[in-house]
């Protein structure tokens, strides 16, 4: 027997306290029951946990023209915990815990013409408890938590409108990792997995 029952609530309020200025606050609450019953061959799974989370987010947008914004945000992500089994030997029953990361994140918004337009994301995150898998063998994997992870890079698009029926766009990224710490000594210290 496998169960999941979650209800969340969600509100966003915008406030423009000068003209190019706009701060927009929401808010997420959710909460969440698993019930995981049962037993694969040998190995039991007997889980029963509930989840509550309040998720805040700010964003504060600066007109410089009507072409060019820039801004600011702030928020934080969460994933449940749970359990399962690995699915090859060695067969072992497991759970984990849940996942919180803090979520900072700088953007720019130009049309620099009429038909020609950036974006700009510079981004950092502050993992809490990130899930990752852990690989006993190819086929056998758990789902354990890294007590401390950061990921931040920056994302551009440029794009082009030269009609109606074109479009042309090019995009680049880049990611930076790092698990600060993790009681799995292959996984401390190292990238996150890709």
């Amino acid at each position: 027997r496998d169960e999941t029952d979650a209800n969340a609530v969600y509100g966003e309020i915008a406030y423009r306290p000068i003209d190019p200025l706009t701060l927009t606050f929401g808010a997420r609450y959710e909460e969440e029951k698993r019930f995981r019953l049962g037993a694969t061959g040998p190995l039991p799974t007997d889980f029963q946990e509930t989840y509550r989370e309040f998720l805040p987010k700010g964003t504060l947008n600066y007109d410089l023209t009507q072409r060019f914004t820039i801004g600011l945000t702030a928020g934080r992500g969460y994933n449940p915990g749970g359990a399962s089994i690995t699915l090859a030997a060695p067969f072992t029953a497991f759970s984990f815990e849940p996942e919180c990361v803090g979520i900072y994140e700088g953007f720019l918004r130009a049309g620099i013409t009429e038909t020609l337009s950036l974006t700009a994301n510079l981004f950092f995150n502050d993992y809490e408890g990130l899930q990752l898998p852990f690989f006993n063998n190819p086929l056998s994997i758990e789902i354990q938590n890294a007590e401390e992870a950061k990921t931040y890079g920056a994302e551009f698009e440029l794009r082009w409108v030269p009609s109606d029926q074109n479009e042309i766009y090019i995009n680049a990224g880049l990611l930076e990792t790092n698990v600060n710490e993790a009681s799995d000594p292959l996984t401390d210290g190292n990238d996150l997995p890709r």
